[in-house]
This record gives C-alpha cells, sequence and structure tokens, in this order.
C-alpha cells in the first residue's frame, strides 16, 4: 500500500466499504471543536477527492452503516497513536487524543486518494517513533509566502504527519522600531504570526518561534538605525550580493547595547506563539572576537564571547519559562564549551550532505545534551532540489538518531542565493522526511516513495510525476549559485576566489553533458505539461513550479555553454547565441514573476531580476 508515512502495523482484511452520499461522518459526543476541524478536512478531502459532499454529524451512538466513526478510546496510550479500521459496514477511526483522531483522519484521506469510492477492508494500527516531527522553512532570504500559501502548507505538512513548523527570520518580520530594517521587503506581521499559530493548532502543529538573535543580521547591522551594534563594520554602499549576507555579521557583545536589543525583539516577538520553545539561532559566528570584542591582550576569547553571550539569551528566556532551542555547529566545532551548556538548551545538529557521520550525534549524546537531528530538503542555492542527496541525507539522519536515542528530527528548507526554487520542489522531500521520522522501519525504495508521493499528494496515477522531478534534478550539473558568483566578480569584481572556482567549474564539465542536460531537461518539460491535467486542482500551482523550474534549468545549463565559449575561449557548439539566450532569459523572468506572486508576497524579487538583468547585459555584450 503507498501510504505516507507507511503505518506501523496494517493488517489487509476481506471486503470493501463503499463510500455514497449516504455516508456520514459521526463524531462521538465527548469530541471537542478541534475533532470537529478534522471532521471538516475529511469532508473537503473528500468532496474534492471524489466529488461526494458527506454531512457531519455529532452523536452518541454509532449507526448500523454508511458511517466514518470518530471517537476517543482511553486504552489507546500515546498521544499521537489512534487505529483505523475500514469494514464493509463502516469506518471506525479511534485514538485518545485529538491528534491521534486527526492522523487517523489523514490516513483515510490518503486511502480515499488511492481507492477513491471504494475503500478496501483494512485494520491499521499507527504510533509515531521520533517525538518530535519537524519542519523549517527560511521566511527571511527573499521569499515570504503570503498567508494563504502558510496555511496551505500547514494543511500538506499535517498530512504527512509532520508536527512542528518553525520560519526562520533574520529581518522579515515587522518589529515596532525597525522599519528602516524590513521596509526593503514585505514583512511578515505580528497579526499574521498569531493566525498561523491558530491555524497550526487546528491541524496540530506546534509553532516554534525561530530568529536569529546572535548572527546572521547583514541587514540589520547595515542599517543606520543598528550599525552600531555590529562586531565589524559593514562598508557604506558595499554593493549588496547573496554571499555577503549570509557571511555572519554578529552582534558586537562586549556592547551591553547588543543584548538589550536581542531582549527588546523577544519581548514583542514571544507573545505571538503559544508553543513554550524558541530557536534563537546562535550559528556560524565567524566573525566574533575578530571586530569590536577582539581581547586587548591577543588571547584568542572565542568560546568565552560565545558561550556568554548565549547564556545571557538563555538565562533570559528561562525566566519567560522558554525551552531553547541553538544550532549546534559552534559547540560540535569548540567541544571545550560542552560543559557550558545549560541542562536546558537543546542542541540542532545539522548535517545536510552524502554521507552523514555519527561523531557529532555521538557527542552530543554521550554527554546528555538534548538534540535534533537536522536534514535538508536540498534546494539550497539550486534552481531545482537535488532529491538524491536530500532522501539520502534524510534517511542517513533519521537511522543515526534512531542508533543514539534521539526523538525529534528537523527538516530544513534554506532559501540561500535568493530563494530562487519554489516551494513545490520542497515537496518530495518535506513528505520523506515525515514519512521516515514516522516511521524509520519504511524500508521502501526512492523509487517507491516517489511513486508513492506522485499519486498520494498529486492523484497522479500514472505515478511518474515525482521521478520525472527526480530526473529534472540530475540534469542541473551547473547549479545557480555557481552563476550567483560568476555575476559578483563580473558586475561587482566581488569574490574572485569564487569566480575562479566556477571558472575550474565549467572547465571540469563536459561540453556533452550540459547539450544532453538541456535536451532532457526539455523532454521532461513537455512531460509535465502533458501531466498537468491528470493532476489535482489543487495541486496546479505545484506543476507551474515543476514546469518553470524545467525551463529554469535548461536555461542555466545553456548559460553554462555560452560561458564556457565566450567567457573562457573553448572551442565548443552552442545551442543557442547569446543574444537569444538573455531574450530566453527575459521571458523565462516574466513568467517566474507571475508564479512568484501567485504565492509570495513580493519580497526580495527585485533581486532575483537584477541578477537575471546583470547576466542579460553580460550576454549582450558577447
Amino acid at each position: 500500500m503507498m501510504l505516507l508515512p507507511k503505518p506501523k502495523s496494517l493488517k489487509p482484511c476481506e471486503g470493501t466499504f463503499i463510500l455514497s452520499h449516504n455516508t456520514r461522518i459521526l463524531l462521538d459526543s465527548r469530541l471537542d471543536a478541534i475533532c470537529f476541524e478534522s471532521a471538516k478536512f475529511l469532508k473537503k478531502h473528500i468532496n474534492e477527492s471524489i466529488c461526494l459532499n458527506i454531512s457531519i454529524i455529532k452523536t452518541c451512538t454509532c449507526y448500523d452503516s454508511d458511517y466514518i466513526y470518530l471517537e476517543y478510546d482511553n486504552k489507546i496510550i500515546g498521544k499521537e497513536q489512534y487505529v483505523l479500521s475500514v469494514e464493509k459496514k463502516g469506518i471506525t477511526i479511534k485514538a485518545s487524543h485529538a491528534s491521534g483522531l486527526y492522523y487517523g483522519v489523514v490516513t483515510l484521506c490518503q486511502l480515499v486518494t488511492i481507492y477513491s469510492t471504494q475503500i478496501e477492508c483494512v485494520l491499521i494500527e499507527d504510533t509515531p517513533y521520533y517525538k518530535d516531527r519537524a519542519y523549517l522553512l527560511d521566511i527571511t532570504r527573499g521569499r515570504i509566502p503570503k498567508l494563504t500559501t502558510i496555511k496551505q502548507l500547514i494543511d500538506r505538512l499535517s498530512y504527512y504527519k509532520i508536527n512542528q513548523l518553525q520560519l526562520y527570520i533574520e529581518h522579515t518580520f515587522a518589529f515596532k522600531h525597525q522599519s528602516e530594517v524590513w521596509s526593503k521587503t514585505d514583512p511578515i506581521t505580528a497579526e499574521e504570526i498569531l493566525e498561523i499559530d491558530r491555524y497550526c493548532t487546528l491541524r496540530g502543529i506546534e509553532l516554534v518561534p525561530c530568529i536569529a538573535t546572535f548572527g546572521h543580521l547583514y541587514d540589520t547591522l547595515s542599517s543606520n538605525s543598528f550599525k552600531h551594534l555590529s562586531e565589524v563594520d559593514i562598508i557604506d554602499k558595499a554593493p549588496f550580493t547573496w554571499y555577503e549576507r549570509m557571511k555572519g555579521h554578529i552582534l558586537n557583545v562586549s556592547d551591553p547595547r547588543s543584548f538589550e536589543f536581542v531582549k527588546i525583539m523577544l519581548d514583542e516577538f514571544l507573545p505571538l506563539f503559544s508553543s513554550d520553545k524558541i530557536n534563537i539561532c546562535c550559528d556560524e559566528t565567524f566573525d566574533l572576537g575578530k571586530g569590536k570584542s577582539k581581547s586587548p591582550n591577543g588571547e584568542n576569547n572565542y568560546i568565552e564571547l560565545y558561550m556568554g553571550f548565549v547564556n545571557k539569551i538563555v538565562n533570559y528566556l528561562e525566566l519567560k519559562e522558554k525551552k531553547v532551542m541553538i544550532w549546534g555547529d559552534i559547540i560540535l566545532n569548540h567541544p571545550t564549551c560542552i560543559p557550558q551548556i545549560p541542562n536546558n538548551i537543546t542542541c540542532l545538529n545539522w548535517y545536510y550532505y552524502y554521507n552523514a557521520d555519527e561523531k557529532n550525534i555521538k557527542i552530543l549524546a554521550d554527554n546528555n545534551i538534548q538534540q535534533y537531528v537536522c536534514a535538508s530538503v536540498s534546494g539550497f542555492s539550486r534552481m531545482v532540489h537535488e532529491m538524491d542527496m536530500s532522501f539520502t541525507n534524510i534517511q542517513e539522519m533519521i537511522k543515526l538518531g534512531c542508533k543514539y536515542g534521539v526523538n525529534s528530527f528537523l527538516n530544513t528548507d534554506w532559501g540561500d542565493s535568493g530563494h530562487i526554487n519554489h516551494l513545490a520542489g520542497s515537496i518530495p522531500g518535506i513528505v520523506y522526511g515525515g514519512a521516515l521520522s514516522w516511521n524509520p522501519d519504511d524500508i521502501r525504495s526512492f523509487e517507491e516513495i516517489d511513486q508513492a508521493i506522485s499519486l498520494v499528494e498529486y492523484g497522479d496515477y500514472s505515478q511518474t510525476l515525482i521521478p520525472y522531478i527526480r530526473e529534472l534534478s540530475h540534469q542541473d550539473s551547473v547549479i545557480f549559485n555557481s552563476f550567483a558568483f560568476f555575476r559578483d566578480y563580473k558586475v561587482y569584481q566581488l569574490e574572485k576566489d569564487f569566480y575562479d572556482t566556477f571558472k575550474q567549474e565549467l572547465f571540469d564539465t563536459n561540453e556533452k553533458t550540459l547539450i544532453q542536460a538541456i535536451a532532457n531537461s526539455d523532454t521532461i518539460e513537455k512531460e509535465i505539461a502533458n501531466l498537468s491535467i491528470h493532476i489535482k486542482e489543487t495541486n496546479q500551482q505545484d506543476i507551474k513550479e515543476f514546469y518553470l523550474s524545467a525551463r529554469g534549468v535548461n536555461l542555466m545549463q545553456t548559460l553554462a555553454l555560452i560561458l564556457k565559449k565566450y567567457e573562457f575561449g573553448q572551442n565548443i557548439q552552442l545551442t543557442l547565441t547569446p543574444n537569444i539566450l538573455a531574450e530566453q532569459l527575459e521571458y523565462w523572468l516574466y513568467d517566474y514573476c507571475i508564479v512568484w506572486r501567485a504565492v509570495n508576497k513580493e519580497g526580495e524579487l527585485f533581486r532575483i531580476k537584477e541578477f537575471i538583468f546583470d547576466i542579460c547585459n553580460i550576454l549582450r555584450r558577447y
């Protein structure tokens, strides 16, 4: 069976239950308003999937037939545990808590997608392995989803039994006295956070605040209002580049005003969330001790400075009864500071590539430090997500978490290089992360998972959509980030080392590989278009994003060919002239803006437009 996640126990039974207009969703009289929301979710899914508009009723007793009965059963122990029984006469979902009932409902929703009106009889007894199954979305580096988009995302997360959401923020929240910082973009507001938190509660998801409080504060520390707080001064009027934004840009911890700044932010931000947790980040503090906080006697006081500032924030949040998360990279790179870590800190132990090493997970486990194992959907700096790396990374990190008794998993979705990639490309990795953290014993192959996602998420009975998207990721030979570094040097004379690395990368990339990637992405683009009429109406935005991604991969590989010839003097055969490619990039950008604006605020779309304009100007000079 193609359920996602795979249930812990599934026993097929004889017979079939027939959904019809006579079927009723029955709520046991003890169920509350949250359970009613679950029933409404089921009703909506049935209506969208098979056009049946069935009623919801509250009752003291179950019907004799034609029912979907939701009830509490105190014998079921786990909060998220449920029992789903499909019999010829009706369907029963039992749990001891609203969360368990909801997970039984979404499993039934998937059965409706798979079987339509004729659902095969089955007994499912299910409970999760990982207690925390989290997803983090970067909404700070260019792409800020609209409120409706975030709600749709919450529905999708809950559909795959993900129970925690973090929205990563640096400068994109509308803090009361930081208009100079956020006015360049379209910030998320306090009212929107309150609504997201409320909606998460309805779907059994905990919305955990996630905000930069130490480093990654480029936009804040380059402003006139707050630049005095920077450890190392940012050069006035220096060109903006995506790489420069990510280099660190930390607070000067030797200045008492830095901690006051953080406290003011936290006091305004925290009341918007019902969660008792917060991720204060505190990662990649590269410049610490190299600027204004440098020791007068030249001693390396990095750990003293780092732990001193982190502990200040932690102690302040402890007064507010908050459980604190931080990224684990600094602690793991400086293990001498482990004894200084407060007992109530949880380390987010991240690794995003192939060949995950258990060393860091073991270090934290051996020292009894709470941790999340953190993987990635692998979209950062790419036109299209690298699915092979994402799925392998998720699989490896979850297995290591199981080995060391970790019960928390976080799947990250970063927006490096302007967040060029679309949310649709994250969906396969999101689904797989949810499925495997619920049931790490799921040994289905990536091919089988791709087919299941195609069917369960997209209603694609050919089961070919996600296999095409995986194949598309194989065509992204030269990724978007490389072209960003090329632009930074050609236009701004910045990052010469990265330009030289890019030059070597292009020399090492075979001409035939690029030509084949162009041809393959063109074929995939056509296949996506052909599939679009068979995809659920609710997923048509994804199809537009997949289609646009295929065009983007095609154009980027074409750009790589042209640069090999005109920039680096290689004698190769081109598929397009520079002028024609410039024109096609501009048409692609026009469509890209339409698709972006359909589901996102304007955000920093202007930076992607500037990038394409710069590339087109370079092309027209060849």
